[in-house]
């Protein structure tokens, strides 16, 4: 189930978020015209992916250029040149911290466009009638929240209270 609540000003909202987050443990988004300092403690973003998927990226471009490396000087193609031998590590690590680097640069630039949402050509919050006013001079706070049946009927006639109380112009409702 999903709750979005227009409010009059940035006060009113930071004012009933404050509220639901004391009441409340479903996930807010709030959508305003201007930056509100006051919301950035209070609603807490989901910790990024980004970091994983560029580590994970930099270990296989390294694994496998180290692999690579190997693989070219000791089976495919070996050349015993002065007595040196054919899997000289020290000389490899060189090209797999490139690799690293780049792996890590690439899937960090690709991570970022598919998880910031930049793939997507439509986002469900603009469904909801009014929204493109949070541009101009719109304050809204959605609220989404597991179905649990009647439970859940029950707990977004409080939540539409609440949100009326710290002054919620309009309220609406929809599934999921």
């Amino acid at each position: 189930m999903r709750m979005l609540a227009e409010f009059a000003s940035g006060d009113a909202l930071v004012a009933a978020v404050r509220a639901l987050r004391q009441g409340h443990a479903g996930r807010l988004e709030t959508f305003t015209p201007l930056p509100l300092p006051e919301l950035d403690t209070l609603v807490d973003p989901a910790p990024s992916r980004l970091r994983r998927f560029m580590v994970v990226a930099a270990l296989a471009g390294a694994l496998m250029m180290l692999g690579l490396q190997y693989y070219s000087a000791t089976i495919d193609y070996p050349i015993n040149s002065g007595g040196r031998p054919l899997a000289a590590w020290p000389a490899f690590a060189v090209g797999a911290f490139e690799i690293a680097i780049l792996s890590a640069a690439v899937a960090g630039f690709v991570a970022l466009i598919v998880l910031g949402g930049l793939t997507r050509l439509h986002h469900p919050v603009f469904d909801w009638e009014g929204i493109e006013r949070a541009s101009r001079d719109g304050f809204f706070v959605e609220i989404a929240f597991a179905d649990r049946g009647a439970a859940d009927r029950a707990e977004s006639e409080a939540l539409a209270r609440l949100l009326v109380q710290h002054g919620a112009v309009t309220v609406m409702e929809r599934p999921s």
